[in-house]
């Protein structure tokens, strides 16, 4: 979950993720040669939400780890209803499907707290993450100027990274299988978007009119962002531009098993 709570101006220029992608590539056939034990992992928690993510956790010392995880999220396949996610006031909501993508790397560092050290494990360590999502959105907006709601197709492209500190807690069920808790994650996230409003059955439409409106569609729950929305309009659509720094509360399940 992303908790907005800055209203500061924030200026950020985006990594260029090509870079990112081949760094965490690299990342992981380095830490091939130096593993001593390798762990698989699925997510439990956002599945429920529809994200379905795997990782890979390669130890390097016996205090010392990798943890790779990488994951795809699609809408359809969530379990709660997403819309209730949106700005309250607002008859914003998904109209098909939408999907995202997500990667991290985690050092993990590890030291035993309890009687029986073999069955508690805590850590904590830096993480690093890239994350991109299309979205597929529908807006009804209606105000002075338009007597009747009109509907809008709202297609929106969001990509980010982040780092932060991450703790966590292990309980091993087995040799081989264990609960990996990951909770008090803090950090920051560096996204931006980019989104095209169009009306919905309308040849010709003054895109001026809902200027407002977008932009308290998106500062409802965080007023920096309306400072820093940048729209433009034209005679066929409104595009916003928008970039923004989040902070990020990082929590989770993984259910864990050792591959040697």
């Amino acid at each position: 979950m992303i908790l907005l709570v800055s209203q500061e101006k924030v200026q950020i220029t985006m990594l260029n993720y090509k870079h990112c992608i081949l760094l965490f590539l690299l990342l992981v056939s380095a830490t091939e040669c130096f593993s001593q034990r390798n762990s698989l992992k699925l997510g439990v928690l956002g599945a429920a939400a529809g994200d379905f993510s795997i990782a890979v956790e390669q130890i390097i010392h016996t205090t010392h780890s990798v943890n790779y995880t990488v994951g795809y999220w699609n809408n359809k396949n969530s379990l709660i209803n997403l819309d209730y996610f949106f700005p309250e006031g607002r008859d914003l909501w998904f109209r098909d499907k939408s999907t995202g993508w997500h990667g991290a790397v985690e050092m993990r560092n590890y030291f035993n707290i309890g009687t029986d050290l073999k069955k508690k494990l805590f850590y904590w360590g830096p993480y690093f993450r890239l994350w991109k999502a299309d979205l597929l959105l529908n807006d009804f907006i209606s105000n002075d100027f338009i007597t009747n709601q009109q509907l809008f197709d709202v297609d929106a492209k969001i990509k980010g990274i982040g780092f932060g500190v991450q703790f966590g807690y292990h309980v091993l069920l087995t040799n081989r299988l264990w609960l990996d808790f990951y909770f008090m994650g803090f950090g920051v996230d560096f996204a931006s978007m980019k989104a095209t409003y169009n009306a919905f059955g309308v040849d010709q439409f003054d895109y001026s009119l809902i200027e407002n409106d977008v932009k308290e569609t998106f500062s409802h729950q965080a007023k920096f962002i309306k400072s820093n929305v940048h729209i433009q309009h034209s005679s066929e659509s409104l595009l916003i531009d928008l970039p923004v720094t989040l902070p990020v509360i990082r929590a989770g399940i993984n259910i864990a098993y050792v591959l040697d």
